[in-house]
């Protein structure tokens, strides 16, 4: 039986094929015309639009045809002539035209079924440009509907793994696609949350749900197998907001004990972790222990920085918690492991200290941040345990910060150190004393500086 998927891809190539030659003479017809040097109805020679005098603001911008015409030929079909510009636009750099444009045209793909073939025509066409047809496949990927991804499917299929059009065929696939009827989506902030940039402009989130289990095993072939590792993180990408497939989890988890490339492997890294903070389920604790064990590799700097957020605020095990104690006293020379480590302490040690069945793993994190406060080689080790241990109250905490602030040799310990006292100042004379001292005689006036504003003082130290 003939697939629904085989029906789709047939009807979307033989309208591609027929919108092919119709675009094909189109442009036979204009290119003619203008190796005829045809006047225009004013008598002077037709040139590009781009050098014409400027309508008005409000003019159709798919009706104005951005190539020569000879008198006495019918208009071109404004729909071409909205997807010729963006060619233009595209081939010239022009990345705000190329914005505008996408915004117009996917509001016309939205409404007229013969411009999407159009468009799909040109995706499809090994001869066009691969940046305009990168630009055309990402505007095809906000839409909904069967038949954009068809088209986007059949143009991975020839796009081969490792081409720079197939990583973004792959961002299609992952584009954002809810608000359906807003088209003026091409021009986020660069820095936003999940958004690239393609080579001609466009700026988008990739942030679909994939939820079609055909396009779900087509992406994570190219996870899996492609060789060049923009095309694998661009699948990753275009997978992340999936996770509560299974099958997609499982896939990232393995991708992490097998991946080379620093960037895939955190991208794999962050998206597991941010899933673990919301689902309430076993797999979760197994997918955070995978997570910290990947962050006490060597050179892992890339993931921990990426899943420290999730660490930070999922609520970890004893068992997680353990790991954590196991990083941070780890006596090495890899710095980025305790460091993060140290991290998650901070603002973990908090939440286990109120929980009777964790508080004893909270207990031992306190004492590993006073060890490494009081006896680590590394003075920003120990300037984070100062900074971290300001938020443990107890008895031992302020006896190791005290000491520090008095007796560490680093000043910017003993800076932390002066910080970590100041919410007890007012409770305890003896810190009240100690940080008098250190804003009168301390070495290095920026913790002089320091121990006075703890102390609630304007006085700036000498």
């Amino acid at each position: 039986m003939i697939s629904t998927r085989k029906i789709l891809l047939a009807t979307a190539a033989a309208g591609c094929l027929l919108a092919c030659l119709a675009i094909r003479c189109w442009r036979w017809r204009e290119e003619v015309s203008s190796q005829l040097g045809a006047p225009a109805p004013n008598g002077e020679e037709v040139g590009p639009a781009r050098n014409a005098p400027q309508g008005p603001p409000q003019a159709d911008r798919a009706a104005q045809s951005p190539l020569p015409r000879r008198p006495g030929t019918p208009d071109p079909d404004p729909r071409l002539a909205l997807l010729s510009q963006l060619a233009q636009a595209v081939q010239g750099g022009l990345r705000d035209e190329v914005r505008a444009l996408a915004s117009e045209l996917r509001a016309a793909l939205r409404q007229d079924a013969e411009i999407l073939q159009a468009a799909g025509a040109i995706l499809l066409d090994p001869t066009e440009s691969e940046r305009l047809r990168g630009t055309l496949a990402l505007i095809l990927g906000t839409l909904r509907g069967e038949e954009a991804q068809a088209f986007l499917l059949k143009a991975l299929e020839g796009a081969g793994r490792e081409s720079d059009l197939t990583k973004w065929l792959l961002y299609a696939l992952g584009a954002w696609k809810e608000r359906a009827d807003f088209d003026e989506r091409f021009a986020f902030p660069p820095d936003g949350p999940w958004v690239v940039e393609s080579p001609a402009g466009l700026r988008l989130p990739i942030r679909a749900v994939l939820d079609d289990s055909a396009v779900v095993e087509v992406v994570e072939g190219y996870l899996r197998h492609a060789k060049d590792s923009g095309v694998r993180l661009a699948a990753a990408q275009a997978l992340r907001h999936s996770l509560e497939v299974e099958r997609v989890r499982e896939e990232f988890l393995e991708t992490l004990g097998l991946e080379i490339d620093s960037a895939v492997h955190a991208e794999c890294a962050e998206a597991l972790g941010e899933w673990t903070v919301t689902a309430d389920v076993p797999q979760a604790v197994a997918v955070r222990e995978k997570l910290l064990e990947e962050a006490a590799l060597p050179q892992a700097d890339l993931l921990r920085l990426k899943i420290e957020p999730a660490m930070r605020s999922a609520p970890l095990t004893a068992r997680e918690a353990e790991a954590v104690a196991q990083l941070l006293g780890a006596r090495s020379d890899d710095l980025g492991s305790r460091y993060f480590a140290m991290e998650v302490a901070g603002a973990q040690v908090p939440l286990l200290l109120e929980d009777p069945h964790r508080r004893a793993s909270g207990e031992r994190l306190v004492a590993l941040l006073l060890q490494t406060l009081a006896g680590d080689a590394e003075p920003k080790l120990r300037e984070k345990a100062a900074e971290k241990l300001g938020r443990v109250p107890g008895p031992m905490t302020v006896a190791g910060l005290l000491s520090a602030a008095e007796r560490d040799s680093a000043w910017n310990v003993r800076l932390a150190a002066a910080r970590a006292l100041g919410p007890a100042a007012d409770e305890q004379e003896t810190i009240r004393s100690v940080l008098e001292r250190l804003a009168q005689s301390d070495p290095d006036p920026r913790v002089r500086r320091a121990a006075a504003e703890s102390l609630g003082s304007r006085s700036r130290g000498r």
